[in-house]
């Protein structure tokens, strides 16, 4: 597929996700129990794709993003907030994936293969912040039962404030992700197999994940944003006849604008 194809939903997911961690480097939060942050801005971004002749996506986003006491909304992504004890925050996560999956006619070493779809995915989710280090755990279960499956995911992240308007923020992660989700996503069919597509079944594997983003404030409701990254999956995914490398990388330009 080339890049100066329509818009996609592969496309568009994948800015929302990456500018929802722009936000959170951005602390674009609620500024007391009561109010409700509104926000848009536009984001560009770039990103690697792990499947065979998958080409690079280059695509531009609006974004839209609502936060207050009881919910946080960030394109595809809706946390219900549960509540807080000492420095743990708890909340119910709903993410749609429109990122995953493909059709037969996404690339060649696809075609004759059944579609996997997207799934919508939900889960609970613990946050722990320190002056230090913040940390996230989470679970999420396929509400929809496409692949059946689960994923969990273990992010820690830390800020430096550069300058009064300037922050840096480094952050690592793995993701654990079950033999359903890869068989689905990954795998290969008895009906699917050709001379160049062998069958596959998926096993459970663990990915990891480290990101660096750059943020400047332009004004007290006004910033911008660099984020960049790379994945790095195990040989579970990587052994995939669909599959052609080992990481995928990403690298995400937002403007935000907060009411």
């Amino acid at each position: 597929m080339s890049s100066d194809k329509p818009f996609s939903n592969r496309s568009a997911v994948y800015v929302a996700i990456s500018v929802l961690s722009v936000l959170h480097a951005n602390k674009v939060t609620a500024d007391d129990g009561s109010g409700t942050v509104w926000g848009i801005g536009i984001g560009a971004g770039t990103k690697e794709e792990l499947y065979t002749d998958f080409d690079d996506k280059n695509r531009v986003l609006p974004i839209l993003f609502v936060d207050n006491k009881w919910l946080r909304l960030t394109g595809p992504n809706l946390d219900i907030k549960l509540g807080s004890l000492h420095n743990f925050n708890f909340s119910l996560r709903s993410k749609f994936a429109l990122g995953d999956g493909y059709e037969a006619k996404d690339a060649e070493i696809l075609q004759g293969m059944s579609e996997r779809k997207a799934s919508i995915w939900v889960g609970p989710n613990i946050s722990w912040q320190s002056d230090f280090v913040e940390v996230s755990l989470g679970g999420l279960f396929d509400a929809m039962d496409y692949s059946n499956g689960k994923q969990a995911n273990l992010d820690i992240s830390k800020t430096f404030r550069l300058s009064q308007r300037l922050r840096l923020e480094p952050s690592v992660g793995v993701v654990w992700q079950d033999a359903n989700y890869i068989d689905y996503y990954y795998g290969v069919e008895e009906d699917e197999v050709l001379l160049d597509r062998t069958y596959y079944e998926g096993e459970e594997t663990v990915s990891t994940k480290v990101s660096i983003n750059l943020s400047y404030g332009l004004s007290r409701n006004k910033s911008i944003s660099l984020m960049t990254g790379i994945k790095t999956v195990a040989e579970e995914i990587e052994n995939s006849p669909l599959v052609e490398s080992d990481s995928a990388s990403w690298a995400t330009l937002a403007f935000i604008y907060r009411f």
